[in-house]
């Protein structure tokens, strides 16, 4: 639902509903926790809410820096979005 929310514009009701879920504690979060941060990061980015998009792309290229290379394109994608708010 948030990431259709994101894709029709409705920026603020996606971070409502991605903000639902906990950032995981474990040591190694599940793949679907990690998409969902990805997630909610960009939400929080098109919503103008940037100290909350870069915490959860930081959380993402930190958390899985060493990831399986099936996973990696989520890291990429994060560190992208990281450099393009800090030009």
């Amino acid at each position: 639902l948030g990431r259709l929310l994101t894709a029709v514009g409705r920026h603020d009701q996606a971070v409502a509903v991605l903000n639902q879920a906990p950032v995981p504690r474990a040591a190694m979060p599940r793949p679907g926790e990690i998409y969902w941060i990805l997630q909610r990061g960009k939400a929080n980015e098109a919503s103008g809410n940037t100290a909350e998009a870069i915490r959860a792309y930081r959380f993402v290229t930190v958390i899985w820096h060493q990831a399986d290379e099936s996973l990696q394109p989520m890291v990429r994608e994060a560190r992208r979005r990281l450099q393009a708010l800090f030009p």
